[in-house]
Parts: C-alpha cells; structure tokens; sequence
C-alpha cells in the first residue's frame, strides 16, 4: 500500500505564507495542543481553499509574476478570537491587515479565481472542524496561552506557497515565491528582521 499523501491529492488549493521561528513554534505548538493530532504548520492563509479548474503547474506559474512584484510587508498579532459562523478560534491580524486583503483581492484573479463562501478575514487558524460544545473552551485556553507567551508580536510575510490538500488534509507545498518586488511603499514596510 502507498503511504505517500502526494498520490491522494484533491483539487483543493490554497496560497499561504507559514510564520517561522519562535512565534511560529508557538502557534504550530498550540493548534496541535487544541486539536490533537493536527500537525498543520503556522500559516496566514492569503488565498483560502479553492478548487481549479486547469493545471496545478499553470495555476502557479499564473501567481509568480504576480507575487514576485510585492516586497516583504509586516504582520502584527493582536488577539485570540472566534467566528461565530463557524467557531473558528484564530488568531487577529492587525498591522498588515489591510495588505493581506488588498494582495487577496488582487490574486483572487484568473487561473485561482474562486468565489469564496465568506469575505476574507486576515488571520491565524487555531482550532476549525471541532465540536461546537467544546469550542469555549479551546478559545479561553488558547487566549491564556497568548497573553502568557512572552514573544515578539510580529512577523515578516516574505514568502508565499502555493500548497494543494490531500483525501487524508495533509496539504503540499507545490511552489515557493519570494516577495521581493518593489511596491514603491503601498505595503506596510518590513520594521523586523527574520532569523
């Protein structure tokens, strides 16, 4: 039997940029302490799951020459919070909001274009797809868990991936894109550096 999760890929694809070092430890940590067994990397997710309707390979050189015009751009995190629709516990975007969803509206465009069942909120998943009744729960433990972490509150958004799922949600990483255009200021400028 072939335990290879490349070979039960579904037409499910997303763009993501993951959040490395301390702080992204920590909220790789966390959602696996929320949700056992999830083994997903810290991410912000820039386009949400979608399926497409012409070639992986396409679909992703579509969003390099797209991508390669941003320039890296500040995330800062504020606060642990749930959509009521549905009792996702995240994480809030403050600083670099607004580039998140301006870059989202602008690649949400041609060969990924999807027109996603909610409007897209910046933010950082922690806890989705659990019973309802135990969500208060997880939100005031992950909430606990924030204000204690002596960490720094922001990150730097310099790289994106195009990643595609699979039938057992473990997701691909497809193509890598490094944001190093010049956007002569539009983004929030980049005010730390990632080690």
């Amino acid at each position: 039997m072939d335990n290879d999760p490349s070979s039960d890929r579904i037409n499910s694809f997303a763009l993501v940029s993951y959040i490395s070092g301390r702080l992204g430890d920590f909220f790789t940590g966390l959602r696996a302490e929320l949700v056992p067994g999830c083994a997903v990397p810290a991410h912000v997710t820039i386009l949400p799951p979608r399926p497409i309707s012409v070639d992986a390979d396409e679909a992703g050189r579509s969003l390099r020459g797209s991508i390669g015009s941003y320039a890296p751009f500040t995330i800062e995190i504020h606060d642990i919070d749930v959509f009521a629709v549905t009792s996702v516990v995240f994480a809030e975007i403050g600083i670099g909001r607004k580039d998140l969803r301006r870059i989202h509206d602008e690649l949400n465009s041609g060969a990924v274009y999807y027109k996603e069942p909610y409007s897209y909120h910046p933010h950082i998943t922690l806890v989705q797809n659990v019973d309802r009744e135990i969500v208060p729960e997880l939100f005031q433990t992950a909430r606990r868990r924030w204000q204690e972490a002596s960490l720094p509150r922001v990150f730097v958004v310099d790289t994106m991936h195009f990643v595609q799922n699979t039938v057992q949600n473990q997701w691909i990483d497809l193509m890598g894109y490094e944001l190093d255009g010049d956007t002569e200021g539009e983004l929030t400028p980049v005010r730390v550096r990632r080690r």
